[in-house]
């Protein structure tokens, strides 16, 4: 997917603003042959709105000279999730608390808005619907969080370990201790597969039938306790990055999954009321 040099005529689409060609096709990464049918062209526009693909700065980063690009967060609720969302957020003032969330709402009443953009370090957005198919707004389906890369809202930090602190500059360069003009030539580029999973991952969040096939349910039943029997769920968002991840690295999970476990905990259902810090 992305540009075009050589593509395959039936799984080009092209930008009429600037001529370019780009294959809307999904092609399997071990084995490019296998490809997918196209996604449909009209979805390039957002593509290029949200910087997938088109003129993308890709200049890179020298540590030496401009540090290291700080991390955007980006969480999203709705009514239904207002207090996990609030307890999310008492989490990020306590553990970082000179750094800000930007949070988007997707359906918060004007009270529960009006609240969060009182509490410290947010920053309140309003996710606009209107700038994608309809059925974006089914929340169920969580096509938004593939838009937005959202944190997951029934997440928790953890202060006490170790490596879940940031790297400074300066240990980066005690890294290359001895080899003095090796960490000169560090530099950060946003890696080509993440770009590309991205891609792939929008495109099928807005393609109707893609994230969301016919028959398709949410929730899984294991009637004896065991968890090795298929059972027919299907987690949208989770499901659609496990299988665009695992197809990219080979179906070696170690290459892509985090190892930071023990930097947070997932406690889903979690709502002890408890109000963030408010500043306004």
């Amino acid at each position: 997917m992305g540009s075009a040099t050589a593509v395959e005529p039936e799984c080009q689409c092209k930008d009429n603003a600037t001529g370019a060609t780009y294959n809307f096709c999904y092609h399997l990464p071990v084995d490019p042959s296998v490809r997918g049918k196209r996604f449909d062209c009209r979805y390039l526009p957002q593509l290029k709105r949200l910087r997938l693909i088109g003129n993308l700065n890709n200049d890179y980063v020298w540590i030496e000279a401009g540090g290291i690009p700080e991390p955007t967060f980006i969480t999203a609720a709705s009514d239904n999730h207002f207090l996990e969302v609030q307890r999310l957020i008492v989490d990020f003032q306590r553990v970082l608390p000179n750094k800000s969330v930007v949070f988007y709402d997707i359906g918060l009443s004007e009270d529960n808005a009006a609240e969060m953009k009182s509490f410290c370090n947010v920053k309140y957005k309003k996710f606009h619907f209107s700038n994608y198919p309809v059925y974006v707004r089914k929340l169920k389906e969580y096509r938004w969080k593939i838009l937005l890369i959202a944190v997951s809202s029934n997440i928790r930090f953890h202060e006490s370990e170790p490596k879940c602190h940031a790297l400074s500059l300066e240990h980066l360069k005690h890294l290359a201790e001895g080899r003095p003009p090796v960490w000169r030539n560090i530099k950060y580029l946003k890696d080509d597969h993440l770009d590309k999973v991205e891609e792939e991952a929008v495109l099928c969040a807005l393609e109707n039938k893609c994230l969301v096939p016919d028959g398709s349910k949410l929730f899984c039943k294991f009637n004896d306790g065991t968890y090795d029997k298929r059972v027919a769920c299907h987690r949208y968002d989770q499901s659609l990055m496990s299988l665009l991840l695992t197809n990219r690295h080979a179906y070696n999970v170690k290459l892509w999954t985090s190892g930071v476990e023990d930097c947070f905990n997932i406690t889903p259902g979690a709502i002890t009321r408890t109000s963030p810090k408010i500043c306004h």
